[in-house]
């Protein structure tokens, strides 16, 4: 999340690895992120990310959808309730039905292989298996 931020705000930096150095380098990177996106032209000029030449309209629901995934990884990983803001989940869900071909999945790519999901289980659950989570 911190090198992602970076990149949003045109900067290369290195991420630390000490927790609290980590604690620290993410608000900054969050708050350098937040300035660009908010900037005049922070929606509206392209950003050259992984996957392409991008609008920042388009940049910042990807980087929604990261955090949102990140944050499902993590309450998976720690036996927590994985269904985080589910309003938000079902927006990145369809951005990213829209957004993400089979070009961009697989072995050396940006998003694995999608994985079954019932219907019934949380719009979170249901956007980490499209990214390639096994829920």
């Amino acid at each position: 999340m911190v090198g992602g931020n970076w990149r949003v705000a045109g900067e290369a930096r290195a991420t630390p690895t000490e927790v609290v150095d980590l604690i620290k380098a993410h608000a900054e990177s969050a708050s350098a992120a937040q300035a660009t996106f908010g900037g005049p032209d922070g929606l509206t000029r392209i950003y050259d990310i992984r996957i392409g030449s991008v609008p920042g309209s388009a940049f910042i629901g990807l980087r929604t959808t990261d955090a949102l995934v990140h944050a499902w990884d993590v309450a998976k990983a720690t036996g927590q309730p994985t269904d985080v803001d589910s309003d938000v989940a079902q927006a990145m869900l369809e951005m990213s039905r829209q957004r993400i071909s089979p070009e961009f999945r697989g072995a050396g790519r940006p998003f694995g292989e999608e994985q079954a999901c019932p219907d019934e289980r949380s719009a979170a659950d249901q956007l980490a298996a499209f990214l390639g989570r096994e829920t």
